[in-house]
C-alpha cells in the first residue's frame, strides 16, 4: 500500500543562478522516477519529478527555455519509447531543469523542491523499469558522506584506474544540434548529491571522467555556466541536454580535467559502465 501524503499548497522555487523563480502548486509529494532513454540523455541519468496542478514563471520568464516534443505520436529520435509530454522547461542561463509540461498537468523537477520539502517527498513508483540501465539502483554501492575530505574522496575513488578506458565517444545532444567528441573516458563514474547537482539534474548528476572533450558541430549552441569555485558545466542551450563539467583548482589534473554525463554513454556504453560510489 503506497502511503498517500499530504499535497503540498505551494512551492516557490529558484535555479542554480536565482534568475529564474517559479511557483508550483497543488504539487503531489509522492513522486515517480523516469528511467527512459530520453531522460538518461537529458538529465545524464533517471528523471525525478513530482506533478503538480500549476507552474508560474514569476521571474525571469525570458530565460526559460522550450523544447516542444516532435515525437508524442511517433517514437523519439533518441528514445524507444512514446513520449507523452507536450514540452519540457530548463532555464537557458544554467541549465537548471524546471518542468515538463502534458495535456492535463506539469511534472516539476524534483531538485527544486529538495530544500524546502525534502521531508514531504516519497518515491512511489519508477517509470520504465525496464528500461532502466544496468549500471546504477538506488540500494547499492558504497555511500560517501557529508565531510571535510568526502570531495576528495569522490575524486580519487572515480581516478582509479579501470581495467580498460572507453578510447572515444561520439555522439549527439537530444535535439541533435550538438555533436560531441569524448576521449579516454574512465567507465567508473560517480553519482554526486550536492546541493548544485540535484536542481540543475532533477537529482544526483551522474558524471564520468575523461581527458577530454571536442564540440564537433554546434558550438554555437553549447552554453558555459560558471558553477563557482569547482567547475564549469557545459549544455545544449536549444534542448538543454547536460554535455559535460570542467573541472577548476584541485579537481583539475593533466588526465581528467572534464566530467561527461553518463546520459551521453547510455546508449553505445552500457555494458562498460560501473558507478563506483
Amino acid at each position: 500500500v503506497v502511503e498517500q501524503r499530504r499535497t503540498i499548497p505551494e512551492a516557490i522555487a529558484q535555479c542554480a543562478c536565482k534568475k529564474v523563480t517559479i511557483k508550483a502548486t497543488d504539487v503531489n509529494p509522492n513522486f515517480a522516477v523516469c528511467h527512459c532513454d530520453s531522460c538518461q540523455l537529458l538529465h545524464s541519468g533517471p528523471w525525478y519529478g513530482a506533478n503538480c496542478g500549476n507552474v508560474k514563471i514569476l521571474e525571469g520568464e525570458k530565460l526559460v527555455k522550450t523544447l516542444s516534443n516532435p515525437n508524442r505520436k511517433d517514437q523519439a529520435k533518441n528514445c524507444d519509447v512514446v513520449s507523452p509530454w507536450k514540452s519540457w522547461h530548463f532555464c537557458g542561463e544554467c541549465g537548471t531543469r524546471l518542468y515538463y509540461r502534458y495535456d492535463d498537468r506539469f511534472n516539476l523537477s524534483l531538485g527544486l523542491l529538495r530544500k524546502p520539502h525534502e521531508k514531504d517527498l516519497l518515491m512511489v513508483a519508477e517509470a520504465f523499469h525496464d528500461k532502466k540501465p544496468r549500471y546504477y539502483s538506488f540500494h547499492e554501492t558504497k555511500k560517501l558522506s557529508t565531510g571535510e575530505n568526502v570531495q576528495k574522496a569522490i575524486v580519487q575513488k572515480a581516478k582509479q584506474k579501470p581495467e580498460k578506458r572507453i578510447p572515444e565517444v561520439v555522439t549527439n545532444c537530444y535535439c541533435g544540434a550538438v555533436k560531441i567528441k569524448m576521449s579516454e573516458v574512465n567507465p567508473n563514474f560517480i553519482a554526486c548529491h550536492c546541493a548544485s547537482c540535484h536542481p540543475v539534474h532533477s537529482g544526483p548528476g551522474f558524471g564520468a571522467h575523461c581527458n577530454n572533450v571536442e564540440i564537433l558541430d554546434g558550438k554555437s549552441h553549447v552554453k558555459m555556466y560558471d558553477a563557482g569555485p569547482l567547475a564549469f558545466w557545459h549544455f545544449c542551450s536549444k534542448c538543454g541536454t547536460r554535455l559535460h563539467y570542467t573541472f577548476k583548482d584541485y579537481w583539475k589534473n593533466k588526465n581528467d580535467g572534464n566530467v561527461v554525463s553518463v546520459g551521453l554513454l547510455h546508449k553505445k556504453h552500457e555494458k562498460d559502465l560501473t558507478m563506483v560510489n
